[in-house]
Order: structure tokens, then C-alpha cells, then sequence
């Protein structure tokens, strides 16, 4: 509107006002809401969306496999003497393993987890219609 004109705020307000007023007030054609109802039908519904959980049941059970693996590797004793050949593996100090599943920082991260797990699943038990498996 104000391509080769330098009209301030005040002017280009009263231009488009007197635009306005020229055009007037405009009126739907009688059939607008027919004919917007007939588009809306005949378009296809929305698929439901499926949501899946962030952490399958697969990958529970994984994470419990390799922390079971983890345990007994820890608990079982150096390796027998009848079978030097094998490597000895040097596992970590276990005050120094403890120190750090004990420290402040890793309860409150496993804690915040743990909340937020619970927070997805009482959020899926209040609203089970969107998250349709």
C-alpha cells in the first residue's frame, strides 16, 4: 500500500480505513455452510495416532539382563587356578563402585527416572483413548 508513498502510521490507518468503508461489510453466499460440511465429510479422517511407550518391554528386559550379568560378574570369585590360560580380569574396587551407586547425584537422577515413569503411566491410565495400541 505504501510502496511509493511515505505514509506514517497515522495516514496508512486512515487509507485503509477508507478502504474498508468503501468496500463494505461482506455477506456469505446462502450455501457457504453447506458447502464447507460437504468438503469437511468427503475429506478422510485422521489415522488415530499410536503411541508407543519410550522403553519397550524388550528393552526392559534387556537392561534387566545385562544388570543381572553385571551382578553375578561382580559376586563370582577370581578365576580358578585350573584354567590358566584364561585372562585375568581386573574388576572395579567395589568401595569405589558403591561410592558412586550411593553418591547424591546418581539417587536423584534414578529417582527423577524413576518419577518419570510413573508420570508417563498414570498419565496413560487417565487418558487410555490416545494411546490406543
Amino acid at each position: 500500500m505504501d510502496t511509493d508513498q511515505r505514509l506514517s502510521g497515522q495516514e496508512a490507518d486512515e487509507r485503509l480505513r477508507k478502504l474498508f468503508q468503501a468496500a463494505g461489510p461482506l455477506t456469505a453466499a446462502d450455501d457457504l455452510e453447506a458447502r464447507v460440511l460437504s468438503r469437511l465429510n468427503e475429506a478422510p479422517a485422521a489415522a488415530p495416532v499410536v503411541v508407543r511407550p519410550l522403553v519397550g518391554r524388550w528393552g526392559w528386559v534387556a537392561v534387566a539382563a545385562v544388570l543381572a550379568l553385571l551382578i553375578w560378574s561382580v559376586s563370582s570369585g577370581s578365576p580358578s587356578p585350573a584354567a590358566p590360560h584364561l585372562p585375568e580380569i581386573r574388576l572395579p574396587d567395589m568401595d569405589a563402585v558403591l561410592r558412586v551407586a550411593t553418591s547424591r547425584w546418581t539417587l536423584m537422577g534414578a529417582l527423577c527416572g524413576a518419577l518419570l515413569l510413573l508420570l508417563d503411566t498414570l498419565l496413560r491410565r487417565l487418558h487410555p483413548a490416545t494411546h490406543a495400541a
